[in-house]
């Protein structure tokens, strides 16, 4: 039997293919099954072992890539809220014009309801101040009826005092 005698020495992390089959062929194993064992051994040590080195090299890794990642980030951020901003500015500068207009519009409704209630008043203003003059010659006509007929019932009871007068006088003289 030839024994290959292989130290590994993996990241920092020794493992002694020698010794490992050494001792197992102490406990009756056959030296080709404890090489083989041994070889596997150390291949998965080499690929699945993970030191204290090589973690350390992954948090570097991790770090430099989490602040790569970040300062993305920070730029993408510092983009979108610029973007926001533009946006926001330019809504804003829209709504202050279409306020601008709607109040304008509004302005002119305004003016126009306003001047179609002052026409609106003017010309019921004057129908009714020719109501009023209306009624004003018609009362005035029935006055000067009434001061017609008040002089002559007044004229006819003066005449009919005077006739019960003299009634009374061509009475007093016949007797």
């Amino acid at each position: 039997m030839a024994q290959n005698i292989t130290i590994i020495i993996m990241s920092n992390l020794a493992f002694d293919t020698h010794k490992f089959v050494k001792d197992l062929t102490k406990t009756g194993m056959a030296s080709d099954q404890a090489e083989v064992l041994a070889d596997h051994y150390a291949r998965l040590l080499d690929d699945r072992l993970a030191t204290k080195d090589d973690i350390a090299l992954s948090e570097s890794i991790l770090k430099a890539d989490i602040t790569s990642v970040e300062t993305a980030l920070r730029a993408d951020i510092t983009s979108v809220e610029t973007a926001l901003k533009a946006d926001i500015t330019s809504v804003e500068t829209a709504l202050k014009a279409d306020i601008t207009s709607v109040e304008g519009a509004l302005r002119a409704e305004i003016a126009a309801v306003e001047n179609a209630l002052r026409s609106d008043i003017t010309t019921v203003e004057s129908s009714l101040r020719a109501d009023i003059t209306s009624v004003e010659t018609a009362l005035r006509s029935d006055i000067t009826s009434l001061r017609k007929d008040m002089m002559v019932t007044i004229l006819s009871a003066q005449l009919v005092s005077i006739t019960i007068i003299c009634s009374v006088i061509g009475f007093m003289l016949t007797y």
